[in-house]
């Protein structure tokens, strides 16, 4: 049997997925499948494949427009972080990947190449100041020198159960032993009154904040570390050189410091300003080990490895 390539996608992107940034893997994918003699097709994504089901193999591939499902021949596609990486997970992909999946060791990774990799990665991301959700705020804002920064997160952390505490406790816990460092706390773009209420209430309790909705970039530059439940500020952080601290679940676990509770904050806050890490070898390890990158000259010969490692090679895939 012959695999096909199955497309599932929300019902707006089936027509006019090309052309969007937030869509751009799943044409590539396409167009390299097709020009190999491939038919690929697009059916409307359902509920199972975004409810963190296991769904039974039939043979073919399907791809998964940000999907959340895992299965033989089901991958799903997300957004990896920084824009123009995606993940193709078989197994989940983000936070909800098994752990262990590859392991960080920096005296494996290729230094030359990981220096070359970061200076890329600063010109396109931290020179430009640009981000994830894009940033509204483009004049550059002066923050508190050595402040912990708190990036807040959406709802989706906690329902899907990567967050290890509440974001207010989370917030608390850093305010409570930030050790004379301001705390500077950003609300999620797509989520800001969930995190102006965390804000709020923590100030009428008498915990000092300062709110922010600057350029990530500017916060970066100014703080000692980045705390968050699994953030891709964690990751825009380490552009910057700044550790990061982890209130959750997440693929780059091993390249954080990790708070399972309040009480463990102290300690992992003492760890991550403590450590010098390579975060030039961090970046290309993560990104090269774990993501595919659509805009890369290699990445078809990427991808179909990745395939077949998943059990659908060219002949199984008959092109």
């Amino acid at each position: 049997m012959i695999a096909q390539v199955i497309f599932h996608m929300i019902k707006p992107d089936m027509e006019l997925y090309r052309g969007k940034v937030t869509s751009a893997i799943y044409p590539a994918i396409w167009d390299a499948v097709q020009a190999r003699g491939a038919r690929p097709q697009i059916v409307e994504r359902g509920e199972p494949e975004t409810r963190g089901k296991y769904l039974a193999a039939d043979g073919n591939v399907h791809i998964v427009e940000f999907g959340n499902c895992t299965g033989p021949g089901w991958f799903c596609g997300a957004t990896a972080y920084l824009a123009g990486f995606w993940h193709l997970g078989d197994r989940g992909v983000l936070a909800d990947r098994p752990a262990g999946q590859s392991v960080y060791d920096p005296e494996l990774v290729p230094g030359q190449l990981a220096r070359q990799f970061d200076r890329v990665l600063r010109a396109r991301f931290v020179a430009t100041r640009q981000s994830r959700y894009g940033q509204r705020k483009l004049k550059v804002q002066i923050l508190p020198e050595d402040a912990l920064a708190v990036f807040l997160q959406g709802p989706a952390v906690y329902w899907r159960k990567q967050a290890f505490v509440p974001g207010k406790a989370m917030v608390r816990a850093v305010a409570e032993n930030a050790g004379g460092r301001a705390v500077v706390v950003k609300p999620h773009p797509q989520s800001k009154e969930m995190g102006q209420k965390i804000i709020t209430e923590l100030r009428a309790e008498g915990v000092d904040l300062i709110e922010t909705d600057a350029n990530v970039h500017d916060i970066l530059k100014s703080c000692a570390a980045t705390v968050s439940v699994n953030s891709a500020a964690a990751i825009e952080g380490f552009l910057h050189r700044k550790p990061a601290i982890l209130f959750g679940r997440s693929d780059f676990q091993a390249l954080c410091q990790t708070a399972a509770s309040p009480q463990d904050f102290p300690l992992a806050l003492d760890r991550a300003l403590a450590a010098r890490p390579d975060y030039a070898r961090m970046l290309y390890w993560y990104f090269s080990e774990n993501t595919l990158e659509v805009a890369a000259p290699d990445f078809e010969p990427r991808l179909f490895a990745h395939l077949a490692r998943s059990g659908f090679d060219a002949r199984a895939l008959g092109i």
